[in-house]
């Protein structure tokens, strides 16, 4: 008799012990999900560390987001290396942070926009820059020919030969600043001084002699103007 109850004792606490692994093994996979390990199981490449607040893939671990999936970021990302076929979209915010590595690769694409781009720092171009279909556009900070101090103006040079006076052919409709020099050996008692003289869009060069006087064989005169296009 004796025997039987604790047989019966036995089998209630079997019983009791089963159910109790049952109900904590579905309550586990309720709380961890389809995760390939948990927390301190590193038999894996990709597992959860510290108590499940970060998902680890280690060396030959991978996170993969098949086509149609999306990967959504509402906070910080890090990352070490990107590698992308491609990216597309808008940043409708700041880059804030530094870029303090090299760009090694080539860029071989356009960078097209409809607005134009500020860059407040220093260029640096070390080979050929190539500007095709546009106009510079010269700004402030003595960035204009000779250092010309109002936006929009041009400079213009050629040579002519010029006996006494000759008018030059520009292409400036507003010439504001010219100067010109002798070409060749300078020679006793003949050409040796030049000057110009602007009326409106007119530019003149005289030719003297060393005397003061007209000059009367021809030399070739370069000539310099600045003005508005």
């Amino acid at each position: 008799m004796k025997s039987e109850r604790s047989w019966e004792w036995v089998q209630r606490i079997a019983a009791v012990l089963i159910i109790g692994a049952v109900l904590f093994g579905l309550l586990a996979l309720a709380l961890n999900g389809p995760e390939i390990a948990q927390g301190g199981d590193y038999s894996s490449a990709c597992y959860r560390a510290d108590g499940g607040d970060t998902w680890v893939c280690g060396s030959g671990g991978e996170m993969r987001i098949d086509a149609g999936g999306t990967l959504s970021v509402a906070g910080t990302a890090s990352f070490g290396t990107i590698t992308a076929i491609e990216f597309v979209g808008d940043v409708t915010g700041d880059l804030t942070g530094d870029v303090t590595g090299d760009v090694t690769g080539d860029l071989t694409g356009d960078i097209l926009g409809s607005s134009g781009t500020t860059i407040h720092d220093n260029v640096v171009v070390t080979g050929t820059l190539d500007v095709s279909g546009a106009a510079i556009n010269y700004g402030p900070n003595n960035l204009y020919p000779i250092g010309y101090t109002d936006s929009g103006f041009q400079a213009k040079w050629g040579s002519d030969v010029i006996t006494a006076t000759a008018n030059v052919v520009h292409g400036l409709t507003t010439p504001v600043v010219g100067i010109c020099t002798l070409a060749g050996e300078l020679v006793d008692n003949e050409e040796q001084l030049c000057s110009v003289k602007i009326n409106g869009a007119t530019v003149s060069i005289y030719v003297y002699k060393e005397d003061g006087s007209a000059g009367d064989s021809g030399v070739s005169v370069h000539w310099y103007l600045i003005g508005l296009p």
